[in-house]
């Protein structure tokens, strides 16, 4: 059993073609929408489309291929609505946004508490010579308006204290300020909660006092 072929001529006399399943000849057919397995020729095929049974099923039959058909362009056009959109002029710009604001923060965090930071810092306060200490005092004043309420506290006592240039963490006192003042300033925003959880522990295994907590009390 074959659909019918379009060019068959014989077909203009059926309500719908596409109905009917035949063999080459069109001697024998079947009713696809009837589905009732009888075998018919021509004439009876003819005389089947007239009964009520079958103009039933017919719009039923019509009705499931029109929603099948609506399915299948929702589906096209849903696919075609979220297909990953590539920018040729850019092609690493995806790659380069994995590494967030978040991650860089994180990184330059991790580096102060490890000492690394520390350590280059120190050593540019070391290379510099006597004349140039006083330049930096100079411009840490000029600075002050634009360092926030603390911060401007910290640098003014700074300032007013003999300098310490040999201390790795000038211009603050001592490791805590130094940490404590990075944290204070840096974004809450950027760390999630768990990253958070991992500065705070960091800072007490790098032997820090009085290390704040972000559980509220």
């Amino acid at each position: 059993m074959h659909t019918l072929p379009k060019s068959t001529t014989r077909r203009r006399d059926f309500q719908d073609p596409d109905c009917w399943a035949g063999d080459a000849e069109d001697e024998t057919l079947v009713c696809r929408v009837c589905r009732d397995g009888q075998e018919r020729d021509r004439k009876g095929a003819l005389r089947h489309e007239e009964s009520k049974d079958h103009k039933e099923n017919l719009k039923s039959w019509r009705r499931d291929k029109q929603s099948e058909k609506d399915a299948q362009q929702r589906a096209q056009a849903f696919a075609h609505q979220f297909a990953p959109q590539t920018v040729a002029s850019q092609p690493d710009l995806l790659a380069d946004m994995s590494q967030d604001v978040e991650t860089i923060a994180f990184e330059s965090v991790s580096r102060f508490l490890s000492g690394e930071a520390v350590i280059e810092f120190g050593s540019d306060s070391e290379s510099e010579s006597d004349e140039g200490t006083p330049e930096l005092a100079g411009h840490i004043d000029a600075e002050e308006e634009f360092i926030p309420t603390e911060g401007r506290t910290r640098m003014r006592e700074a300032v007013n204290r003999p300098l310490d240039t040999a201390s790795p963490y000038f211009p603050w006192r001592d490791r805590r300020e130094f940490t404590l003042d990075l944290i204070t300033h840096l974004p809450r925003s950027v760390l999630s909660e768990r990253q958070l959880d991992l500065l705070i522990w960091s800072m007490k295994y790098n032997g820090v006092d009085d290390v704040p907590s972000q559980n509220s009390d």
